[in-house]
């Protein structure tokens, strides 16, 4: 079964999370090819290749699984979770409650 899923987490960050859901600690594949842009973990029978392509602040993560598409579905699931990075949001937030100047009205002391 082959899979995509767009992320906003780096190429370096997918392959960590690859790592730790397939690797001995996870799932208990074996890390048998190791690129910037490609994984590959055998064992159980099947496999699990990424592919991984940065473009631009995204990352577009290519899964080919055999005998492992319930892992493979969990993790997509996961990468597709959107980090929220709450420093920005809470600057944003805050810039939006203070009002506009105006020439109209005083600044607030």
């Amino acid at each position: 079964m082959r899979y995509q899923v767009t992320t906003t987490q780096a190429p370096a960050e997918v392959a960590a999370a690859a790592i730790e859901t397939f690797g001995p600690g996870g799932s208990g594949l074996t890390l048998v090819t190791h690129t910037p842009q490609r994984l590959v973990f055998t064992g159980g029978g099947g496999y699990v290749a990424l592919t991984l392509e940065p473009r631009g602040a995204a990352t577009v993560v290519e899964i080919e699984a055999r005998e492992w598409d319930a892992a493979v579905q969990r993790f997509v699931a996961r990468l597709g979770r959107r980090r929220l990075n709450w420093k920005r949001w809470w600057q944003r937030l805050r810039q939006r409650g203070r009002p506009a100047a105006s020439p109209d009205f005083p600044p607030p002391p």
